[in-house]
């Protein structure tokens, strides 16, 4: 049998489950907002599906292997199920918490203990009800023994409370993990987030080329690399646009001017925000002017020219 018939498989038994022994139960739904079976499983599959296409998964059918990637390599046939398999295996504990359990650990409802048993969640559940359990004992423990050393608040914590991770914005890239590509391809956003983060940090080795490269060689599909690459630009210039704008008030300030010229000697820029702002002044000058400032800013930052004429236009006569 292969994945995706047991896929199948789960969603048909689920059903059935509802359908025979809940049956009764289910067809009371004075309890208020809950969410179908049938949403359940949909919103599953989708999560599936998506978990899939992080690791560029591709069933296999007569004549062609099944396909995955960790990080960089291709595994194929039964090693690509199986990588796939643990993949999903790893991460869908807590989509069952988040979806199906209620903060005891216990199913929201009918429909939601029909597909706990349906697809063989019960041992997730379980253990998802023994870490509740052991949260609740070492914080019951810390709220008797005051004070510091064993049974403190701090023992509590080390024991079976954990501490709440730091943003990934705040991380460095070792605490990161992302020069594992796998860990990208896991958490694509979260890498666009600290690369931008790590830019405003001033890492000049933020650009388009480089995060293009990194996010290819996390094995993500080409149309997701666009997107997140288009999204990193955008907020990139916007960073820069925002820097430059405050560097020439600054520059102002300092100089004593209304943000005139103040100096006839030419400086050519040689930083994204020298850049940006040399492409601001231009804007009102003329159409030579502007168009040169406009073609070294492309040249040194790498965005689409298009999307940044369109931001800053020419505004001269």
């Amino acid at each position: 049998m292969s994945v995706e018939e047991a896929d199948k498989l789960k969603d048909e038994n689920a059903a059935i489950l509802l359908a025979t022994e809940l049956f009764e139960k289910a067809k009371d739904t004075t309890g208020g907002d809950f969410t179908t079976l049938t949403e359940l499983t949909s919103q599953f599959k989708n999560w599936r599906t998506e978990r899939e296409s992080e690791i560029g998964y591709v069933p296999g059918k007569p004549g062609q292997a099944a396909i995955a990637y960790d990080g960089d390599k291709m595994l194929t046939d039964q090693d690509a199920v199986n990588f796939r398999n643990k993949y999903i295996g790893d991460r869908q504990v807590d989509w069952v918490r988040n979806n199906l359990l209620d903060d005891k650990g216990q199913a929201r409802s009918v429909d939601a203990q029909a597909m706990i048993t349906g697809y063989d969640f019960r041992s997730i559940v379980k253990g998802i009800q023994n870490d509740i359990a052991s949260a609740a004992e070492a914080e019951q423990e810390a709220a008797t023994t005051p004070g510091a050393g064993e049974g403190s608040l701090e023992a509590a914590r080390q024991s079976g409370m954990p501490e709440t991770p730091k943003p990934i914005t705040e991380m460095t890239f070792e605490e990161t993990g992302f020069s594992d590509p796998a860990n990208i391809a896991a958490n694509p956003q979260d890498f666009i987030d600290f690369a931008i983060a790590d830019f405003e940090r001033g890492n000049q080795e933020i650009t388009r080329e480089n995060i293009t490269s990194a996010l290819g060689q996390a094995g993500l599909p080409l149309d997701q690399i666009r997107t997140l690459v288009d999204e990193a630009m955008r907020r990139i210039d916007e960073i820069q646009s925002a820097n430059s704008e405050r560097q020439a008030g600054l520059d102002a300030i300092a100089s004593g001017s209304d943000g005139q010229e103040v100096s006839s000697e030419t400086v050519v820029p040689e930083t994204p925000v020298e850049a940006m702002a040399a492409l601001k002044a231009a804007r009102t000058g003329s159409r030579d002017a502007y168009n040169s400032a406009l073609d070294l800013y492309v040249q040194i930052t790498g965005l689409n020219r298009e999307d940044i004429e369109a931001r800053h236009p020419y505004i001269g006569g």
